[in-house]
């Protein structure tokens, strides 16, 4: 895929916000409740495993984009120094 294409918006960030989105519907949850309670346990720890699949949801996109420009760049020189 070309720079000049582009997906749309949803389609290219949806899981990064859908794992945004329960994490910010989580910390309020988590703020009125009661923290030595079983739920407010429960919403602590699942905060932190939320924001653990955002963390990585977005390392593996930067990740990877950062390796297929590398990827790409690297091509281009060896085609450069080819001819």
């Amino acid at each position: 895929m070309t720079s000049s294409e582009s997906k749309p918006f949803l389609r290219e960030h949806s899981l990064r916000l859908s794992a945004l989105g329960v994490v910010l519907l989580l910390i309020p949850m988590y703020i009125f409740s009661d923290p030595s309670t079983h739920m407010g346990s429960f919403f602590g720890n699942a905060i932190a495993d939320w924001t653990g699949v955002l963390v990585t949801v977005v390392m593996t996109k930067y990740l990877y984009r950062k390796r297929l420009s590398r990827k790409q760049t690297t091509q281009g020189k060896t085609a450069i120094q080819a001819a």
